[in-house]
């Protein structure tokens, strides 16, 4: 299976546009914040709301991949769906997140897709029938 997360931005600098993460199959984290070193960076001039290290959305394989964003003790606080993430929040497809209250906001889609397996393609590929000379 591959994996991907979509944030669609909501407010903030980013408002109205999305971004896809396809997920590494190795790595188990995908960090937020204003930091360039973030994979979701935010504008660090009008996000003020987001720290630099704000939040990172883990997961962990099991029987179903299992998603939490985990607060990194941001200055303003993380939210899902309003609600103050403490420590680690659980995440499904279709939450609200928010960084730091009145902060940019996204709502973020989960998607696994079966992988597409190269290795299985045909290969040679079947050309035309090219016509034959009449035989004399």
């Amino acid at each position: 299976m591959q994996y991907r997360i979509i944030f669609k931005y909501i407010s903030g600098r980013k408002r109205g546009t999305s971004e896809v993460f396809p997920l590494p199959r190795f790595a188990s984290e995908l960090k937020i914040g204003r930091d360039p070193a973030c994979e979701v960076r935010f504008d660090p001039m009008s996000d003020t709301a987001v720290s630099r290290h704000h939040a990172s959305v883990q997961w962990v394989d099991g029987d179903e991949r299992e998603y939490s964003i985990v607060d990194l003790l941001s200055s303003n606080g993380t939210f899902v769906n309003n609600e103050r993430v403490e420590n680690s929040h659980p995440l499904k497809s279709g939450d609200l997140l928010e960084f730091g209250r009145g902060g940019p906001s996204a709502r973020i889609e989960i998607q696994a897709e079966p992988s597409f397996d190269n290795t299985l393609a045909p290969a040679t590929k079947m050309l035309e029938k090219v016509p034959q000379p009449p035989v004399k």
